[in-house]
């Protein structure tokens, strides 16, 4: 027996193609940017031999820009750590990165806060640490160096045609301790077709509890720019939605996916 009707809504977007410019992807693409409570979405390409910690770490750490008189400040963050002053040694080589399938090809900005340092020898210029971008072809690099706990801005570019690249930062033979990454910016470059609207099929379904379904998702036009949609249910507790557009049931009632 059906026990609550599931009403999926029809929304239609602005019609426009927009002259080239940079548009803020991250909510589009990336998991968890901010490391909020957690590193989940994020590889963590360390382990026991080439640092000591590694993961998210809830700590806050800022810096002020007295030229650009900007604060940089990080709270809850992803890193990866060896006691150099226990005889521990310097990081190995590794990253934390996150790889971005189905994207638009153009020119994309990643933009974060890091620190890169040897807590051992702050006047140490630390080399090889950097931030990336690459895709299968190729990979674009900004070195990073802070020499001190204190976090500083950073950001590399790269052009792709391609429609998957992978972000995030890496240490290769490092000569530093420590590095911590947080505040992930991604911007896409280029001439956006902004999609006309969004059917969903079908519009209305009945589910029984414990039952999912897949939303059929058809954009217009067919080659707009950015084709990933986020999911929402008005009332999760009757019915709730991934990412992927998987619908299940929970309780008997109506709810609107969004």
């Amino acid at each position: 027996m059906k026990q609550f009707l599931l009403s999926a809504m029809l929304t239609v977007c602005t019609v426009a193609v927009h002259a080239q410019n940079w548009r803020d992807v991250t909510d589009n693409y990336v998991t968890n940017p901010s490391f909020d409570g957690s590193a989940n979405g994020w590889v963590i390409n360390y382990n026991g031999s080439t640092a000591q910690n590694y993961g998210y770490q809830p700590m806050n750490y800022r810096y002020y820009d007295n030229e650009t008189m900007e604060l940089v400040y990080i709270s809850n963050f992803a890193e990866s750590w060896r006691d150099k002053n226990n005889g521990r040694g310097l990081l190995g080589n590794g990253s934390i990165h996150q790889a971005l399938n189905n994207i638009p090809s153009g020119h994309y900005r990643l933009e974060a806060d890091l620190i890169a340092t040897d807590q051992s020898n702050r006047n140490n210029p630390v080399s090889g640490f950097f931030l990336f971008i690459a895709d299968e072809e190729k990979e674009s690099t900004t070195a990073v160096a802070t020499n001190d706990n204190q976090p500083r801005h950073f950001s590399v570019e790269m052009e792709t045609t391609q429609n998957s690249i992978t972000i995030g930062a890496k240490t290769v033979n490092p000569n530093g301790n420590w590095l911590a990454m947080d505040n992930i910016k991604l911007y896409w470059y280029g001439e956006e077709v902004v999609a006309t609207g969004l059917t969903l099929n079908p519009k209305t379904k009945s589910l029984t509890i414990g039952e999912s379904f897949v939303l059929t998702a058809i954009l217009t036009p067919e080659n707009a720019t950015f084709k990933r949609l986020k999911w929402s249910s008005d009332d999760e507790a009757i019915a709730s939605v991934d990412e992927n557009g998987v619908v299940t049931a929970h309780a008997a009632g109506v709810t609107t996916i969004r």
